[in-house]
C-alpha cells in the first residue's frame, strides 16, 4: 500500500464503519481507491478518493449519470463553465458516457499528504452540491436553461 493511503487509513479508521469501501489495485502506482457516496437532494452520488504514489490525490464525484445529450449539451456546458469559473478546488466535466463529473486534483506527494485536507475538500464539494444540484438538474432537464448564479 502506498504511503498516502496508509496515512488516509488512519483517518478512515475514525469514521463510521462502511464509510469507504477500499480497493487496492495491482498497478505500477500502488493505487488505492476509496469508494463511497454523497447524499444530495435524496440522491446518492458515487464518489471516490484515489491515492497513489504520484504527485496527486484525486477526489471524484459522479454527479449525474448518462444525462448529457445533444439537446441539453449547451445548457449543461453553460452551467459547468460558470461553476468552473467560480470554484478553484474542483472542476466539472462530461465524460465519454455523458456523465457529469466533478474532479478535485490535489498536489500531494507522500511526504506532504494530509488526509484532513482531502476530507475538507469532500465537505466543500458536498456543500456545493447541496446548494447547486437543483440548478444542474434544471440544465439537464428539458424545461429550459438553469438560472446560473
Amino acid at each position: 500500500m502506498n504511503k498516502k493511503a496508509e496515512k488516509f487509513n488512519a483517518l478512515v479508521a475514525k469514521m463510521p464503519p462502511d464509510t469507504f469501501h477500499v480497493e487496492e489495485l495491482s498497478d505500477e502506482f500502488q493505487t488505492v481507491v476509496y469508494r463511497s457516496r454523497m447524499e444530495v437532494n435524496d440522491q446518492f452520488l458515487p464518489m471516490a478518493v484515489v491515492l497513489d504514489n504520484s504527485l496527486y490525490a484525486l477526489v471524484r464525484v459522479w454527479v449525474a449519470a448518462n444525462v448529457v445529450t445533444d439537446e441539453n449539451r449547451a445548457r449543461v456546458a453553460e452551467f459547468m463553465n460558470e461553476m468552473n469559473r467560480h470554484f478553484k478546488v474542483f472542476k466539472y466535466y462530461v465524460n465519454e458516457e455523458g456523465d457529469v463529473v466533478i474532479d478535485c486534483c490535489l498536489p500531494s506527494d507522500e511526504a506532504h499528504f494530509d488526509g484532513e485536507v482531502v476530507s475538507m475538500v469532500v465537505d466543500v464539494v458536498l456543500q456545493h452540491l447541496q446548494e447547486k444540484y437543483g440548478e444542474l438538474m434544471a440544465a439537464v432537464g428539458e424545461n429550459g436553461a438553469a438560472e446560473v448564479k
